[in-house]
């Protein structure tokens, strides 16, 4: 093979090692960039959790999805998890026990869980909710007083179940105007479903901007 030929050879290699190179380095680039870490979703300032400490009771009234409901003699639920928590089954992160663990052992039925969220402290117009991703065993979401959403099908007597998934929800453009809001939680678990550390939200929800929450979101399916 002639000197010319060799040159012609290595002209290519040294082309596609070049191309190799920059494949690769885009590739990192693009997953640095675009891929969605636990720590970043902490450390984003457009996405509130809602830890709380909300309101809570057991018990049944549509009464108490509206803004103006005097909610001064319920107990307490911090949703707030310590650092490293997670549930035994799928390892979803921020897990807490439910309210059989916090003096309702025996309890299942209806709950309520309110929070009144000052909006000056969530950036953006367009916002939206990222929903529990972990909740026995059924929830309907209200905010004001009106119906937002729902996991689970609340039509007759007794809830209908679903399985429980991540779900976002989009805030009416209307309530940006308003300086704060009312989130309320109606949830529902089913007798089968009681037991240990059971019933209600265990993973805070989030609110935020809507294209934060919708990493938020898309996070939570990974």
């Amino acid at each position: 093979m002639g000197t010319q030929a060799k040159s012609k050879i290595s002209f290519k290699l040294y082309v596609m090692l070049f191309i190799t190179v920059l494949l690769v380095a885009g590739t990192t680039l693009y997953l640095s960039h675009f891929t969605i870490t636990e720590e970043a979703l902490h450390a984003d300032k457009n996405i509130v959790p809602l830890n709380g400490p909300w309101k809570f009771a057991v018990g049944d009234n549509m009464q108490y999805s509206q803004a103006n409901y005097d909610d001064s003699g319920w107990e307490t639920m911090d949703l707030a998890a310590p650092p490293g928590a997670h549930d035994d089954d799928v390892g979803l992160s921020g897990f807490i026990p439910g309210w059989t663990a916090k003096g309702h052992s025996t309890y299942s039925g209806y709950a309520w869980y309110r929070l009144k969220v000052s909006l000056d402290s969530v950036k953006g117009n367009d916002l939206a909710l990222a929903a529990p991703p972990a909740v026995d065993d059924a929830y309907q979401l209200f905010i004001n007083g009106s119906l937002l959403g729902s996991v689970g099908d609340f039509s007759g007597i007794v809830p209908i179940i679903y399985s429980i998934q991540p779900r976002m929800f989009r805030l009416p453009e209307n309530l940006k105007k308003e300086k704060g809001i009312t989130i309320a939680f109606r949830v529902w678990m089913s007798p089968a479903s009681l037991g240990s550390g059971t019933g209600g939200i265990h993973i805070a929800p989030a609110l935020g901007e809507r294209t934060h929450i919708e990493k938020k979101y898309s996070f939570q399916w990974e």
